[in-house]
């Protein structure tokens, strides 16, 4: 007899598994439950999703290309293995039907008796059953393909020694306990490859043999994989009905709210709420101090406010994006405008302050650390790269200094092939007048900002005008 080798197609766990965790990822820490009965509550079934999205995974790759080998005067350790695993996949199919609300579709197709057959149990217990539908009189119960694998799992891996719970097989009141399972000897039921040997919990009876096909176990698992389809087709479903439900929710403009932070509270909440901003709804703080700090330099000043319309420009995208949830890239420019580099600044200069520069408008930061950074900002190079583009004396507080470097790191970055000066548009708006000496300075380090003196003779831009929303914006502040 040559080995059985299993071969399962797992690829609609790849598909669940894309759906799941994919661009919406974030839409699944949302789903409940279905409430499946008036006694039940829903509840958040993230977490038990991943769980059984990873034992899916796993149970599926154990089994796929496993190998059982007949050892005729040996017990099948092997396919009690392949029962547990197989176990593993049909109980984590159940629960993820359940979670969706399909598990009457699923019981519909594990209450057929298409796989697994009546002459596979002894024939004393077989005529307890009806041949038109498999009903057992005595125990009100139907003999289903679950059942059947259910009560073999129980016999031959999960409770060998005290399988009680399966009363149309062993009775009422009464069990049945199993040695083990081995491989057939062919001296009889030759079509079928195993068989499990079953004493019963009752002196009365005889002992028997039940005979085993091992490629109806893996149908009756590939049946629970194909299965999935479904439950990824009703998880797409659920993903977009939330993600409906955010575009049908408006998002207060600007001219309800009070104030400039006021507004830009509600912005950041809705980026939590509307999850595919990837958990970075904490950009919003860290633009804040652009707008409260106060500037001693009526020149930064100046330069500051071309920073700050720079910003109302990134946020007004970002609201038309968060109340369409759209997926366009421009969502991440605010980003772009708080994480920034210079593009004048060796990176290796640069790389290590730019890791704890936001340490200086951290409240919960100690002392300690903002001095550190304070330190690393005097570095003789950055100290030459910041004056090219601010007024900076060493002076400033902690707030200022934030401002003053973001802002020098902004001005920056309107050259060049940076993010910043490809989306920015070419209007005085956002990019101030330079001094003579910072041209020189530019022109020297090949920097080519669009100065307003550059773009005076030039047309506007369609479409960059201020919009109303930076109107609001401008009013608040």
């Amino acid at each position: 007899m040559s080995p059985y080798i299993v071969h399962l197609n797992c690829s609609s766990i790849s598909e669940f598994s894309d759906q799941f965790s994919g661009k919406y990822n974030a839409f699944s820490q949302e789903i409940e439950t279905e409430k499946a009965n008036a006694g039940t509550k829903p509840y958040n079934a993230f977490n038990q999703m991943c769980a059984i999205r990873d034992r899916l995974r796993d149970a599926s790759s154990y089994l796929n290309g496993m190998m059982l080998t007949p050892h005729p005067t040996n017990t099948a350790v092997e396919f009690m293995h392949f029962l547990f695993h197989a176990a593993i996949i049909c109980d984590g199919v159940e629960q993820l039907a359940r979670i969706f609300g399909c598990k009457a579709a699923l019981e519909k197709i594990r209450g057929l008796q298409n796989i697994f057959h009546l002459d596979q149990v002894r024939e004393s217990d077989a005529s307890r059953f009806e041949p038109e539908n498999g009903f057992c009189p005595e125990c009100d119960v139907y003999k289903t393909d679950k059942s059947f694998f259910e009560y073999i799992r129980s016999l031959g891996a999960m409770h060998p020694s005290n399988t009680s719970h399966h009363e149309n097989y062993h009775g009422k009141d009464t069990f049945h306990t199993s040695p083990y399972v081995r491989w057939n000897d062919f001296g009889d039921r030759h079509l079928y490859e195993l068989y499990v040997i079953v004493y019963p919990g009752s002196k009365s009876d005889e002992s028997h043999r039940v005979y085993l096909k091992i490629n109806e176990f893996v149908v009756y698992a590939q049946k629970h994989l194909d299965f999935i389809r479904e439950i990824t087709s009703r998880l797409a479903d659920k993903q977009k009905k939330l993600i409906e439900r955010h575009k049908n929710t408006p998002i207060k403009k600007p001219d309800e709210h009070s104030s400039c932070t006021e507004y830009l509270g509600t912005i950041k909440s809705e980026m939590a709420k509307r999850k595919l901003w990837r958990n970075n709804e904490g950009v919003i703080d860290l633009i804040l101090p652009f707008f409260t700090t106060k500037i001693l330099s009526s020149t930064n000043f100046t330069l500051l406010i071309c920073y700050q319309n720079a910003i109302k420009y990134a946020i007004t995208m970002l609201h038309e994006q968060l109340q369409d949830m759209g997926e366009d890239e421009k969502r991440f420019f605010i980003i772009e405008l708080t994480q920034h580099r210079p593009q004048t600044l060796d990176h290796r200069t640069w790389a290590h302050p730019s890791e704890h520069l936001n340490d200086l408008i951290d409240v919960n930061c100690p002392r300690s650390s903002k001095d550190f950074v304070r330190r690393e900002l005097c570095h003789p190079q950055i100290q030459q790269w910041i004056k090219k583009f601010v007024e900076y004396t060493g002076e400033e507080t902690d707030e200022e200094l934030y401002t003053l470097v973001n802002l020098a790191c902004y001005l920056d970055n309107l050259s060049g092939d940076s993010k910043i000066n490809k989306v920015i548009p070419r209007d005085s708006l956002y990019r101030p007048k330079f001094s003579c000496q910072q041209k020189h300075l530019a022109q020297e380090h090949s920097f080519t900002p669009f100065f307003e003196d550059d773009i005076a003779e030039q047309t506007p831009t369609k479409g960059i005008a201020e919009p109303d929303i930076m109107n609001t914006l401008e009013k608040m502040k």
